[in-house]
């Protein structure tokens, strides 16, 4: 009966021991297994922000009057500086200095663990409606629209992004006052282009969607013509 019961014991405390190695090497194989994969970097994590998407345009030289030494000077229009390059919140129709091409700027940033190559597509959208006061509410919203036109406005290749290295892109020569002429034809029925959106969308090199970003520009009618 004794010999019968520690030999009982024995199978006892022999399981108990198997089974705790056993706890004790799969529980060191799950911390080994987590702390690598915290500790060892991800190479093929991409963090890429698109900042300050926005507008810019040359303002246009007013026609200046006759300036000879000899001829008494007619009336002199206001002329913008030679170097007029501002940033564009609005373009407004009745301004005389309003850029015919507008230029988009935007700043890309390499937020992850290695340098990158990108693909940078920027596409247009016009919201058009008709011509008309109210269109708007007081924020500058359009309140409804007809239709849209959208374009491709170009696509540029970013190389080696380095970690940590900020760089500015630019899609230049965007001919706005030709969309605006465009719906002043009277086959569109008097519409206008009100709003004008960007959206810069950012990729990899093999096509994987990395991040967008967007802006957008009112177009003011000028109600007196």
């Amino acid at each position: 009966m004794r010999h019968n019961l520690f030999t009982k014991l024995l199978i006892a405390l022999g399981t108990f021991a198997f089974g705790l190695t056993t706890f004790s090497l799969w529980a060191g194989f799950q911390r080994k297994a987590f702390s690598s994969s915290e500790l060892a970097p991800r190479t093929d994590f991409i963090s890429v922000s698109v900042n300050s998407v926005e507008f810019y345009g040359w303002g246009k030289e007013k026609a200046r009057g006759n300036e000879a030494k000899d001829v008494t000077p007619a009336v002199e229009l206001e002329t913008t500086p030679p170097n007029d390059y501002r940033r564009l919140r609005v373009w407004d129709a009745s301004d005389r200095l309003a850029p015919e091409l507008i230029e988009v700027r935007c700043r890309l940033e390499n937020r992850g663990q290695g340098p990158v190559d990108l693909l940078v597509l920027a596409t247009g959208e016009y919201l058009v409606a008709p011509f008309k006061k109210g269109a708007v509410d007081d924020k500058g919203a359009l309140k409804s629209f007809s239709l849209t036109e959208r374009q491709t406005l170009g696509q540029q290749t970013v190389i080696k992004l380095r970690p940590g290295e900020a760089r500015e892109i630019s899609y230049t020569d965007i001919n706005l006052k030709s969309v605006v002429d465009k719906y002043r034809l009277k086959e569109y029925g008097q519409l206008w282009p009100f709003d004008f959106s960007v959206r810069v969308s950012v990729e990899t090199a093999d096509n994987r969607p990395v991040t967008q970003s967007s802006a957008r520009l009112r177009i003011v009618p000028n109600l007196i013509r």
